[in-house]
């Protein structure tokens, strides 16, 4: 079963495409001006999210077996993009 909605909850939108086994979850939301975007399967296998947090912004895509981290994050201002595998095998990173 699909719901698709729309709410404003003290100010608060919440945009949101579930499905009732809780396969799919993509959601759009702003909690006291912080911004969530993401897509995530139930199982935790993949999670895909844009997120600020402080004026910090963190995209990732990340497995939960931690095998893939793929992520370009700021704090204080500092950029870090990597490209992580859990094993250590592969380890890809810039720093400016």
């Amino acid at each position: 079963m699909l719901y698709l909605s729309n709410k404003t909850q003290e100010g608060v939108v919440y945009l949101s495409n579930k499905t009732q086994e809780g396969v799919l979850y993509l959601s759009n939301k702003t909690q006291g001006g912080v911004v969530y975007l993401s897509n995530k399967t139930q199982e935790g296998v993949v999670y895909l999210s844009n997120k600020t947090q402080g004026g910090v912004v963190y995209l990732s895509n990340k497995t939960q077996g931690g095998v893939v981290y793929l992520s370009n994050k700021t704090q204080e201002g500092v950029v870090y993009l990597s490209n992580k595998t859990q094993l250590g095998v592969t380890f890809v990173s810039y720093l400016w």
